[in-house]
């Protein structure tokens, strides 16, 4: 969204937001800094020049407020209405929508004074959307963002700094990768494939080891439980008790090492 603001309009003079961790960040407690560390959208705007003030306070910013809830009501039904369920088709709606709105219901500006300055252009856009982070050079001189290894190169050579080394990895708003160095060197990014566990070209398939079957274990014709539960039919049957041992006794023999216990 705020690319859009920048390609249509060009960078604002200021933006009044609340104070959610996106646009403000206060800082650690006991950090020896004064002041609140940026964050990436506080840093696009201090690149633009553009004054950054927050506020908790919705009356302060009550215009703003009361847009958004019509748009909750109003929005909602256009997009029911233009059987509209995926994000994409959202945003493509939004851009006419927003246009037909303000034609509609928006007042006329008192002051034709412009609150933007020149409208950026997609080079200039991709330069001051980024995302960067610190990182540390590896042992196999790569550096590693987003699950991925990196080696960094200059004009098709690669490059191989020391172990250790602090350089800070640049996303641009494209998805461009670089980094730079403390001594203000740039490196565009190469990213290192995955090493497989197998060569194709050179590993032999090994077979897969046969799953052994598994088989189903049938417990023994002396198993305790299988004499308890032909005593206890018996003993439903009303059969008496000395009857019972011996037909017991008949069914299910007892080994030497097994004590006779009905």
């Amino acid at each position: 969204m705020f690319a859009q603001v920048l390609r249509d309009y060009g960078a604002p003079a200021e933006f009044l937001t609340d104070r959610r961790t996106v646009f403000n960040s206060n800082k650690k407690e006991g950090s020896p800094s004064t002041e609140n560390p940026l964050t990436r959208f506080g840093y696009a705007c201090q690149t633009l020049g553009t004054e950054l003030s927050v506020t908790s306070i919705p009356q302060a910013k009550g215009r703003i407020e009361r847009l958004l809830e019509t748009f909750q009501d109003r929005l909602t039904s256009e997009l029911r209405l233009h059987n509209i369920t995926t994000i994409a088709d959202a945003n493509r709606f939004l851009v006419g929508f927003i246009k037909r709105y303000n034609d509609r219901f928006a007042s006329t500006i008192k002051s034709s004074m412009s609150v933007f300055d020149k409208q950026l252009t997609p080079k200039e856009i991709d330069n001051i959307l980024i995302i960067a982070n610190e990182r540390s050079i590896g042992h196999g001189h790569c550096v590693r963002f987003d699950n991925k290894r990196y080696l960094p190169h200059r004009n098709g050579e690669l490059v191989y700094l020391p172990p250790h080394t602090k350089v800070l990895v640049i996303k641009s708003f494209t998805g461009r990768l670089y980094m730079t160095t403390d001594d203000d060197q740039v490196y565009d990014l190469f990213c290192v494939p995955k090493e497989q566990f197998m060569s194709a070209k050179f590993d032999l398939t090994l077979a897969a080891a046969p799953t052994p079957k598994r088989t189903k274990k049938v417990p023994a014709i002396t198993h305790p439980w299988r004499r308890a539960n032909y005593r206890d039919y018996l003993d439903s049957l009303g059969i008496n008790r000395t009857r019972v041992k011996q037909l017991v006794a008949e069914r299910y023999p007892y080994k030497n090492s097994q004590a006779i216990q009905v």
